[in-house]
């Protein structure tokens, strides 16, 4: 059966959906055949999940039931500032538990916001493949400009979660400028970008080249009111719904931001090679007359429907992705894998060559190049330290888990988190977060209980790691991450909130080494 590439354009109050063809990025529809495809989640009484149109049909008169916003919750703790001021616009249910995550309540089913996020990925999928008659073989996921690393890992841990294995992640920035076409220079250029679709302005400068993007500042705002329906998602009707305030808001919004961006990055009109605007905002004439106004000649002319633009331009981004990838010619890729290979979800023993494992089932890393760490790889224990499981340097990939045996300092009831990093600081808040490995507990443990922690890495960025009790191997905790070399920065950001409850066990000449 043929294969092609699903593209997602995820935003606040809509998605869109592109697929590759050989006549370029086509835009899908959904089960009534529009483009635009509400986000949003609800439940039958049965518990069966409803996402998009139907679920927007569904809780027409039962708004207290279906969750919106998803993009503002997913990835957050519910006690964020960027949330606390926006908690009165969702109509479902909130909880939060003792770590500050959030969950909704639906039906009387009780929600994370990565398995919500989940489940709609998963009936998009599907929705996509019904309409192509063909299956999807990679999802692109297009985001808002303003994730960070939480979001970003919890998008990622929906998709693993949806059983949707080879997903890639790109900025709306990056795929708006892909699906105009900014990405075919060899050498590097600056283009500003200009996205709103109603509820939230983006506006960034990218460095972009045939071979890698860098956003060089990035400003916007969210303003939303409650009900999203306000305000149409039908970019036909867009324009007509707004009140002349309202359109003058959005203008407004619009112009600060873009003014905001160019004084970040210090950059003037004349050095732009074009300015691109993408979403709904481009069929606002007063918006487009602004732009015009103040970038003249370099806005950009785009023939495709802009509120899709991100969508395309995420299937066109991985296509140029891809490309540059496979230039240099490589041997087969079974050559390059390890003789065998130890499951990161079981431990298992396995083939180099198998691509599931045999006890488990569960897919394994696929290896495509030999290569070495470029930074150490640990978790952070207490007084915010951070304790190195794996070296810098080692040769990737790890054929076998590298373990560390910690303690925790006090009593843990329900849950464990142990947060991962990335980095040469002795301070674990200096490094890169890489997201948390949780440890869901079916009893309170006390402290000083030792607590053995596994990672496997591997070169395309993948990171596989795995915690459990030494008193109890069963009770075992897995987690998927990634990890990316950077260059420091010039200002460290400010270090998250401590969560971990570890810390380092006393020497013991009887304990086996941590390596």
């Amino acid at each position: 059966m043929d294969t092609f590439i699903l593209g997602l354009d995820l935003g606040i109050s809509h998605a869109v959906m592109a697929r590759s063809s050989p006549r370029g990025p086509l835009i899908l529809g959904d089960a009534a055949g529009r483009s635009l495809i509400p986000m949003m989640v609800t439940t039958t009484l049965d518990g069966e999940p409803v996402v998009g149109r139907a679920a927007q049909i569904l809780t027409h008169h039962d708004p207290e039931n279906r969750l919106e916003l998803l993009m503002l919750l997913l990835g957050r703790r519910l006690d964020d500032p960027l949330l606390q001021t926006r908690l009165g616009l969702f109509t479902c249910q909130l909880e939060m538990d003792a770590f500050g995550e959030g969950s909704v309540l639906l039906h009387g089913n009780r929600y994370s916001p990565v398995r919500a996020a989940a489940c709609l990925l998963e009936q998009l999928r599907q929705t996509a493949e019904i309409n192509s008659v063909e299956t999807v073989h990679l999802m692109v996921l297009a985001h808002p400009g303003w994730f960070e690393q939480s979001q970003k890992q919890a998008l990622l841990d929906a998709a693993r979660l949806s059983r949707i294995e080879n997903v890639r992640l790109v900025d709306r920035f990056t795929a708006c400028a892909a699906g105009a076409g900014q990405l075919h220079g060899k050498k590097p250029a600056a283009v500003c970008i200009v996205h709103l679709d109603g509820s939230e302005v983006e506006a960034a400068i990218l460095e972009i080249s045939a071979m890698e993007t860098k956003v060089l500042a990035r400003a916007g705002e969210i303003r939303l009111r409650p009900g999203v329906e306000n305000l149409s998602p039908d970019p036909i009707a867009f324009d007509n719904d707004l009140t002349p305030s309202l359109r003058r808001e959005l203008v407004n919004m619009s112009r600060d931001a873009v003014l905001k961006v160019m004084m970040d990055a210090d950059m003037k009109p004349s050095r732009l090679a074009g300015v691109v605007m993408g979403g709904m905002g481009a069929r606002l004439p007063s918006l487009q007359q602004e732009m015009r106004r103040l970038f003249g000649h370099r806005l950009q002319t785009v023939r495709q429907e802009l509120e899709y633009l991100a969508a395309r331009g995420a299937v066109s981004w991985v296509q140029a992705v891809t490309a540059a990838e496979s230039e240099p010619a490589s041997r087969d890729a079974h050559e390059t894998r390890p003789v065998a290979l130890n499951c990161p979800y079981c431990g298992e023993l396995n083939e180099g060559t198998e691509e599931t494992c045999w006890f488990c089932h569960q897919p394994l890393f696929r290896i495509q190049h030999p290569g070495i760490l470029p930074s150490p790889l640990g978790i952070q224990v207490e007084d915010d330290r951070m304790a190195v499981i794996l070296k810098h340097g080692v040769e990737l990939p790890t054929l076998h888990p590298a373990l560390g045996i910690y303690q925790t300092s006090r009593e843990v009831r329900d849950r464990l988190a142990i947060p991962i990093y990335s980095g040469f600081h002795n301070l674990a808040s200096r490094n890169d977060f890489l997201g948390i490995l949780e440890l869901v507990l079916s009893k309170p443990i006390p402290a000083a209980t030792e607590v053995v922690v596994g990672i496997i890495a591997n070169q395309d960025g993948t990171l596989h790691a795995a915690a459990w009790l030494q008193v109890d191997p069963h009770l075992r905790g897995n987690a998927v991450l990634t990890w990316h070399e950077k260059k420091p920065a010039v200002t460290l950001p400010p270090p998250p909130p401590l969560i971990s409850v570890m810390q380092r066990v006393p020497p013991d000449p009887n304990s086996f080494q941590i390596n």
